[in-house]
């Protein structure tokens, strides 16, 4: 049995419980430590006198507002009171007295817990004592051993004009914009509005797959190859038809080993334009004035950010020094609240990735099964659009 430290809804007064256990401390614990670990299982026993007094109590309170039949509230016998509830009145006697007994024990033995407990062989019998097994993690004892003059090697944070560049470069980028293109062949990198119709040759009778105003990034990192192929040099109103074979081993079973017969008719053509690197930039990207002043800061930001990350490096190799001399175990219940914590820094990586990359992710390369759905847009939380608010986010981020 396992039950959680939560405490009665009725609000108990407790301080001359913990008293009356104060005076019980050589029967509150028996233990085991296990060798290597920082797992602990400590026996609680809580005095017969102790728990009837809780016991007495609670029914007491019980009595005062169970309606009984052939009764008056408040009036019916205690012993007819704890047969009604016994269930629900032993519950009560446990939820009160197990945590604090279990405070008290940890306590005593002044351990360090980490995470919580879990109870189990709970056995509580008619005068008799109530006794339960808690597991827990602690943290670890271990010897400070001599710290005083670690000397690492501090590693340089200069930052070269290439590096200013690059970071000029990634703002350039950023402020990109999409711009309509007419009369001119698609090319490299560049977003076509499409409308398709897909079919499977080999079957018929097979519902196609269609869509209206998809895009397609052509050379996108995550579009079919196959449609960048074929879609390069196409003119805004023209139509190509070509044929898409899948392999076994892609993400959608639906077409997984499948080859589609695709018609794709193109609407509409915009092209990633990038801004000329001068004064006008700074002005239009930055709160500054002129080129000048904005490479001055990137370089500032750079210098601060190679200092900080100059400083955890050297905390790092510190603390590895102290490692070598110090051993000592570490509690699970630590290393798994870590590891959830890089898997939470890993999905929103992915997922701050996924959105930057929206305009390129919904580009014909999974759930063509049901492409009329939007469920492809929902999923990466993109919806293709022509909004030129919108083609602008997209084109910040675009492979």
């Amino acid at each position: 049995m396992k039950t959680g430290f939560s405490l009665p809804p009725c609000g108990l007064d407790i301080r001359s419980l913990v008293t009356h256990l104060s005076k019980f401390p050589q029967s509150l614990n028996r233990g085991r430590v296990e060798a290597g670990t920082c797992k602990r299982d400590l026996v609680i026993e809580i005095p017969v006198e102790v728990v009837e007094r809780e016991a007495e109590k609670i029914t007491a309170q019980y009595s005062r507002r169970a309606r009984l039949p052939g009764f008056r509230p408040g009036h019916a016998p205690a012993a007819l009171v704890r047969t009604r509830y016994r269930k629900d009145i032993r519950n009560e006697v446990v939820q009160s007295l197990l945590p604090k007994a279990f405070e008290n024990a940890v306590k005593e033995q002044k351990l360090s817990l980490v995470g919580e407990p879990s109870f189990e062989d709970l056995k509580f019998e008619d005068h008799q004592p109530l006794t339960c097994k808690a597991s827990f993690e602690i943290l670890p004892d271990f010897e400070l051993k001599e710290y005083k003059g670690l000397e690492v090697e501090e590693e340089p944070s200069n930052v070269t004009d290439a590096e200013v560049d690059e970071a000029l470069e990634k703002l350039r980028q950023r402020s990109a914009t999409l711009t309509v293109v007419e009369g001119e062949p698609a090319a490299e990198g560049d977003f076509l509005t499409v409308s398709y119709r897909g079919g499977n040759p080999a079957d018929p009778a097979a519902k196609p797959v269609e869509v209206k105003e998809a895009v397609v990034h052509i050379g996108g990192k995550g579009t079919v190859a196959a449609f960048t192929e074929n879609l390069k040099g196409v003119k805004v109103g023209e139509a190509r038809e070509f044929d898409v074979t899948y392999p076994e081993s892609y993400g959608e079973k639906a077409l997984a080993g499948k080859t589609l017969r695709y018609h794709v008719v193109v609407e509409g053509i915009k092209r990633r334009v990038l801004p000329p690197v001068d004064d006008e930039l700074a002005k239009t990207a930055s709160d500054f004035q002129t080129l000048d002043e904005l490479r001055r800061h990137l370089r500032e930001d750079l210098e601060k950010a190679g200092e900080l990350r100059a400083e955890i490096r050297m905390k790092e190799k510190l603390l590895e020094k102290l490692l070598e001399t110090h051993s000592f175990p570490v509690p699970d219940t630590l290393v798994e609240a870590r590891n959830r914590g890089y898997a939470s820094t890993a999905v929103a990586a992915v997922s701050r990735r996924a959105l930057a990359e929206g305009a390129s992710r919904c580009l014909l390369y999974t759930d063509l099964a049901n492409p009329t759905s939007n469920s492809i847009y929902q999923r990466i939380g993109y919806r293709p659009v022509t909004d030129v608010t919108v083609w602008r986010f997209a084109a910040a981020g675009a492979s």
